[in-house]
């Protein structure tokens, strides 16, 4: 049954994928199960935690009847999250992970911002602490709404370089818009997944109202988290995300050059951090260095992408190896930089 019919308030379904959490795990589930808003269905999905994850969950579900615990193999956070939702009953689907925590005014307060347009997305400001509780950084656009129909370019834009718009668990989504579309968590891939589902259910609604009168808090210190298990080499998926964007843009008549600076340069820093590591990679040889940023050096989005570029923001020997399609360069302008740097200090 999705709601509770005496007092007509949806069951929302809350899915956590745990792996490794013991540290937080406690204070991630404490803070669900004292949300004020109550008509909740908790679903736990331990993903082969080699921790005490597990005899935690199972605490918790002796204490709360809400909350079902499902114990798999180790399959990674796009597995947990779709057997998450495959699970739920609730008309609302909200994702957590495990590591976090939220207000206790959290769910109801994104709730009550949808409610009167059930059909739509409402997303929350997310704040950034470390382990300790200090304070990182404070992800927000206020209050407002995002018409896809006829988008604001700079509250848009604003969403995508702060964020906003890219992850699950800041959001509450209806779980018939996700079942009905066959929208899923690719399991292929470990990073990049969120947003690609995020951008597919985009297409299927057409608003996106944002709140800043609560907050999801994130904390970044747990290795052990499914959602920052990433891959070594992302730029692939990076492109793959590109190209997402681009069409996203694209559809909804945001393609100006401002919003494509924002695309390209999100764009060159992955190629940017690709080159680096490449670079500093002890296990390759100084001829397969060359042979792999040459590759990448005659890439047409590499090259495409620095044309949208704020070039001061760069050291100017990188741009003119790049330009020149140059390892040589490259590698020889990060020996000269770093011999600098050293210098100084």
């Amino acid at each position: 049954m999705e709601l509770d019919l005496e007092n007509h308030i949806p069951l929302i379904s809350v899915v956590v994928p745990v792996y490794n959490s013991e540290k937080y795990l406690d204070r991630c589930l404490k803070s669900i199960s004292d949300q004020t808003y109550r008509n909740l269905e908790i679903i736990l999905i331990n993903d082969g935690s080699i921790d005490s994850s597990l005899n935690i969950c199972k605490g918790y579900e002796v204490k709360d009847t809400r909350i079902k615990v499902f114990d798999i193999v180790n399959q990674g956070v796009s597995n947990a999250r779709n057997l998450g939702v495959n699970q739920a009953n609730g008309e609302y689907i909200q994702f957590v992970d495990s590591d976090d925590f939220l207000e206790p005014n959290y769910i109801q307060t994104l709730f009550n911002t949808i409610q009167d347009d059930p059909n739509e997305l409402v997303a929350c400001s997310i704040t950034s602490k470390d382990l300790n509780g200090i304070l990182i950084d404070k992800w927000t656009v206020g209050n407002s709404i995002l018409d896809l129909q006829a988008p604001n370019k700079e509250l848009f834009l604003e969403l995508i370089k702060k964020f906003l718009l890219f992850g699950p668990v800041n959001k509450l989504y209806r779980r018939n818009i996700i079942l009905d579309n066959k929208i899923v968590f690719d399991k292929t891939i470990s990073y990049g997944e969120d947003l690609l589902f995020n951008f597919e259910y985009f297409h299927h609604i057409s608003k996106i109202y944002l709140t800043d009168n609560t907050s999801y808090f994130y904390i970044h210190d747990n290795p052990n988290s499914l959602s920052k298990r990433l891959d070594f080499d992302k730029l692939g998926l990076a492109k793959k995300i590109h190209n997402t964007l681009l069409s996203f843009f694209d559809r909804i008549g945001v393609n100006d050059k401002e919003s494509l600076d924002v695309l390209y340069s999100r764009l060159f820093d992955y190629y940017y951090n690709t080159l680096f590591s490449l670079s500093e990679n002890t296990e390759l040889s100084l001829v397969q260095k060359y042979k792999r940023m040459g590759k990448l050096f005659n890439e047409e989005s590499l090259q495409n992408s620095i044309s949208y570029l704020n070039q001061r923001n760069y050291p100017s020997w990188i741009l003119f190896a790049i330009k020149r399609k140059s390892p040589l360069l490259f590698i020889s302008g990060k020996k000269i930089s770093n011999l600098k740097n050293l210098i100084r200090k």
